[in-house]
Order: structure tokens, then sequence, then C-alpha cells
């Protein structure tokens, strides 16, 4: 498995050389044409800054939202993004080479505006482990922070690994969910990030076929009776709900809170994440039938 690595890197290594190069032409990058490496940059999601001040040194940050929280000190970058929308005017204003995004949470007409104010935008996302990190592959060669990623990508690529030099058995089923307060829970899709996080630390996830979290009602989650929980916050909520009382996963006390911002982020905890997660399991994965 190992051997799959490199394979990346001779591709970012080379990409990387085309760039600095005599040469180097115009490059598309997220529909948009860039004639040189990004030097500035505003971020419109707390997991691209988490990417940007975590992964990409040489690259500065402009601007934020206000949900920006990680790493440390953010205090002084300004937010161009408070809510849902972003302040173009602001973001214009501050002339950054590049606009860093989450792909689910914009549309094609919000990212219609930057283009017409000509101002690239890159988008770091994916619904799987292996799109994330060919995602970072690209940015970081446009950055000039191929090492840094690289290792960071290493770090994933190491944790997942230890699902499959080690597998549990019996595969335990499993729901990522978030607590509703006052509301219906939501639960990660099948199609979902998390839910490939859960397979990377080795466990099946149980979901609805979609590509993000959606409400659950307490007969279908009663109907998956998932051997674990993973809960992005406080279990609290759903360990009191009266209407969940019978789940198996309830019942053994087979829950874990993960910080949300860990759990719900792609940016720069993912191989913190699976550690976690694959740690969980495995502690509380009940021995094979006929196993000591």
């Amino acid at each position: 498995m190992n051997a799959m690595r490199p394979s990346k890197w001779i591709v970012c290594l080379l990409l990387s050389l085309a760039l600095w190069g005599c040469g180097y032409q115009p490059t598309n990058v997220g529909g948009v044409l860039t004639d040189d490496l990004y030097k500035t940059s505003v971020s419109l999601s707390p997991s691209a800054t988490e990417i940007i001040r975590g992964r990409c040194q040489w690259l500065e940050i402009k601007g934020r939202t206000a949900a920006c929280n990680y790493p440390a000190g953010l205090e002084q970058v300004p937010v161009l993004m408070n809510g849902v929308k972003p302040n173009y005017e602001a973001i214009a204003a501050a002339k950054p080479d590049v606009v860093v995004y989450d792909p689910d949470l914009f549309n094609e007409q919000d990212l219609e505006k930057f283009k017409e104010l000509g101002i690239d935008t890159f988008a770091i996302g994916g619904s799987t482990v292996e799109e994330f990190e060919d995602r970072l592959i690209r940015f970081a060669s446009l950055t000039k922070a191929e090492p840094e990623m690289s290792e960071y990508v290493d770090k994933i690529h190491a944790a997942s690994q230890q699902a499959v030099g080690a597998p549990l058995e019996p595969k335990p089923t499993v729901a990522v969910l978030i607590p509703g307060e006052g509301s219906e829970h939501m639960i990660a899709g099948l199609g979902s990030f998390q839910a490939d996080i859960v397979r990377k630390s080795g466990g099946e996830p149980l979901g609805p076929d979609a590509k993000m979290f959606v409400p659950v009602n307490a007969e279908m989650l009663l109907q998956w009776n998932p051997d674990a929980i993973l809960v992005a916050g406080s279990v609290r909520a759903i360990a009191d709900d009266p209407r969940l009382g019978s789940l198996k996963a309830l019942k053994s006390g087979r829950t874990a809170e993960i910080v949300p911002d860990v759990m719900l982020r792609r940016g720069v905890r993912v191989d913190v994440l699976i550690r976690e997660v694959y740690g969980f399991l495995g502690r509380t994965n009940p021995p094979k039938e006929g196993s000591e």
C-alpha cells in the first residue's frame, strides 16, 4: 500500500517544477487562469483557514470567516464573511490572489461574483479522503507548500493504514450524528466525508444515500441500530432522547463524543480524527464470536 504514496508526490513535484521552471504557462485552476503562484488569500471556510494557516506558510491570509478559530493567532485577520454570504466588496478591497472555499458551502452563483471581480477561486473539499488529499496536493503546488503538505498527507495515509494492518473483526456498524437541540438529529450520509472517515477507521457507516448530513427520524435510527455512534459534540441529546433508548450503541455505552470542529471540518486534523475513531472502535469492539 505504501508504494502508492510516492506516485502522487512525483506528480506534485513535476507540477511544481513546471511552475517554477522557464517558460511556465498559465494554469487553469477552478475554472480561472492563474499565471503565478498564489501569495495572498482569503478563506471562506474554517476548513480552508486551517489548511492555509497550518500547512501553507508562504501564503498570507488577508481575510477569513467569523467561524474561523483554528489554529491560534487568527484574531488579527479581518473577518470578511459573517454568516452565509461573503462580503464581496471587502474581499475585492483586500485584493487576494485567490479565494479558498469549501465546495459544499457555495454554489456557482456565489462563485460567479469572484470571476467578475477577477479573483481566482480554489475549492478544497472531497467526499473521500483520497479526493481531499488530491485537492491538498494541487493546492500545495500553487502555494509553494509541497513539503508541509506532503508531511500532512503522509500522516493521513499512515492513520488510514492502521485499519488495513489491523482490521476490526467483526467490522462495527457506525452512525455519525449531529445531536439535535430541540429538533431532529442529523446523520452523515453514506457519500459524505465523515462516512469515508468511518471506513478508513475500520468501520461500516450507516445512513441514507446522501453526501452531507441530513435529518434522521428516530424510527430510521432504530431500524439501522448501529453498533457504535460517533457524536459531533455532546452525546447528552442523543442519550436523553426517550425514543432512542433501545439502541444497542446507547445500551452498551459505545458512543464517542468528537470535538465538532474536528469531526465536521476537512482541515489539518483529519489524521487525528482517523486515529481517534479507529482507537475508539478498537477499544469498544466486542471480540469475534468464538475468540477469547
